[in-house]
Formats: C-alpha cells, sequence, structure tokens
C-alpha cells in the first residue's frame, strides 16, 4: 500500500486544495480561520499554476493566492520550517497582493480587503503560550482602533496543537479539525486522531481526498521532488558539513593550544588539528543527521541517504 502524502508540504497542500472537487474543502478551511459574519458563497484561486521548475527552487513559496465573491483577496501557505526574513517575506507578499488590485487611474476605494493565512510547522511566538491560531491586524497601540479592516494576517502554529488539545478536550471549533487533519493524516488509517476525524462528514471527505491524491502519480513525483530539494538545501546550501566541521576544527585548535602549553605549543596544535578534524566529521554528520530528521525523514531513510548505521543514527536523534 502506497504511503500517504503529507499534506504538510507545500507542493501536496497546494494539489490538494487546487482540486476542483475540493473546493467544499477549502471554503470549510477558511471559514474555520476566518470565522466569517455569513458563510462563504464562493472562492477563486488566481494562481493555480505549478510548474516543476518552482517546485525546484527551494525559494519558491507554494501559495494559494485566493479572491472571494465580495472581491476579498487571500493568500494561504503552509510553511515546513523557519526561515530568516520570514515575517518580513510574510507582509511582503501581502503587499504584492493588495498592491496588485490597482491599475493605472484606479481609485484607491476600488481596494478590497487583504488577508494572509500562514499554516506554520514550526512555533514563530512565544514557546510559552498554547495558544494556536494567532491573529495581527493593524491598531492604535494605547486605544486599540482599528485603522483599517483591509490588512489581516493569521497564523496556526501546528506544534502547539496537541498542548492545547489536553488543556481544552471539549473544544469544538473546526480549525480544530483542520489542524488535526494536517498534523495526522498521513498516519495510519487506526491512529486516534485519524479515527476521530473520520467521524466528521467534512473531515471524513478530507482524508478521502488525501487518499485519492496519494494514487495520482504526478502528485507522488512532484512531491517527492520538493522534498529532496529541501534536503540538498539543508544538506548542501545550509553548509551543515562544512559548518560542523570549521566549528570542530576550531575548538580542536583551541584545546590543542590550551593542551600545547603542558606539552608543547607545536605538538599540541597539530593534536588539536587532528582531534578537529574528526570532531567536525562528527559535527557535521550529527547536524546532517538533525536536518533530514526535520525534513521528516524516518532513521532508516536517513541512514540509507547518508550510508551511517542505522543504530548510530537513532543515537544521534535520542540525544535531540
Amino acid at each position: 500500500m502506497l504511503k500517504k502524502l503529507d499534506v504538510k508540504s507545500d507542493v501536496v497542500f497546494k494539489l490538494f486544495f487546487l482540486k476542483e472537487e475540493n473546493k467544499p474543502l477549502l471554503i470549510s478551511f477558511l471559514e474555520s480561520v476566518l470565522k466569517p459574519t455569513s458563510p462563504i458563497e464562493n472562492v477563486t484561486v488566481t494562481n493555480p499554476a505549478l510548474p516543476k521548475i518552482e517546485v525546484l527552487e527551494k525559494s519558491s513559496v507554494l501559495d494559494l493566492a485566493l479572491e472571494l465573491k465580495d472581491k476579498t483577496k487571500i493568500d494561504v501557505e503552509m510553511q515546513m520550517t523557519s526561515e530568516k526574513g520570514f515575517r518580513e517575506r510574510v507582509v511582503y507578499y501581502w503587499a504584492k497582493l493588495f498592491c496588485g488590485q490597482l491599475q493605472t487611474g484606479d481609485k484607491y476605494l476600488k481596494l478590497s480587503p487583504t488577508i494572509s493565512i500562514c499554516i506554520l510547522n514550526f512555533n514563530e511566538f512565544e514557546a510559552n503560550t498554547t495558544k494556536v491560531h494567532t491573529t495581527f491586524e493593524l491598531r492604535e497601540i494605547d486605544l486599540n482602533i482599528p485603522f483599517t479592516s483591509h490588512m489581516k494576517f493569521h497564523f496556526v502554529e501546528l506544534p502547539k496543537y496537541e498542548e492545547w488539545e489536553l488543556n481544552n478536550p471539549n473544544s469544538s471549533e473546526k480549525l480544530d479539525d483542520w489542524i488535526s487533519f494536517f498534523k495526522f493524516s498521513n498516519r495510519e488509517e487506526m491512529d486516534a486522531h485519524v479515527l476521530k476525524l473520520t467521524k466528521d462528514p467534512v473531515m471524513n471527505q478530507a482524508l478521502k481526498a488525501l487518499d485519492k491524491l496519494s494514487l495520482d502519480p504526478t502528485a507522488r513525483e512532484l512531491a517527492e521532488m520538493r522534498e529532496k530539494t529541501e534536503i540538498n538545501f539543508k544538506l548542501i546550501a545550509g553548509g551543515i558539513f562544512e559548518d560542523g566541521m570549521k566549528q570542530g576544527i576550531e575548538k580542536g585548535i583551541e584545546k590543542g593550544i590550551e593542551k600545547g602549553i603542558e606539552q608543547g605549543i607545536e605538538k599540541g596544535i597539530e593534536q588539536g588539528i587532528e582531534k578537529g578534524i574528526e570532531q567536525g566529521i562528527e559535527k557535521g554528520i550529527e547536524q546532517a543527521i538533525k536536518a533530514l530528521a526535520s525534513a521528516n525523514q524516518s532513521p532508516e531513510q536517513i541512514s540509507t541517504l547518508l550510508k551511517i548505521e542505522l543504530s548510530k543514527v537513532k543515537i544521534i536523534l535520542e540525544k535531540t
């Protein structure tokens, strides 16, 4: 049986909601986040293209640009890992969507509300709070007066959900179901969270839609391409091995100099460099294993990719 695709992957997330047959699911998700005063009647994806070149480009954000019947613009994205400049990029993407509404000579009153929704597989805000869904808008600092309703940002932090769930066992929010779907839908059918989702008609439909997408060869190919891109970025562009070796060598030389005072400076530095290289390689391997684990690679997959004994991979992961 084929393994289910992980909807936390941005390419799978976009493919899932791009399907015309899944539009009711997209509307259900949007309503769970936005909590509109009246039901969302229709939604249009304004960037349905998903060229392979974007999938292979790590810097590409595979977002969903949406427009509601009342012309409200929404940018939705799934973000797996934390990156420097993330908040600034979110504002930039919001600004592009907002400013893109006007042509030369258009009145500013033509501008429609623009909203960003980010589903995060990491904690972006204070770790000491279990608040999963955070909303930001433009307000006066002291009087709390809203400046405009045209600018709003929603963030949903998936890692905080389980603790929040324990503290709020009786919550009936639809967003809870969608968070659970994003986190657990690729698990086995007998998983407690998956079983709970099957009892809700909408979420059961979402599970079936993901099963169907997981059987699509093109979707699997794109998901695999994106996964490899993420791994290569972490291992190569991130300079994991090089950073580890550099740190190890520098530390080794430092220790060598200290030891050299006792045993002879030149001999101590020589031994320190040798030891530093050994420590650097080990440090590089350790960082590579952690990076692959954060990219949702299993210990067995990491062992195969790095050609390292499985027992060693497990020992390093147990330390984290």
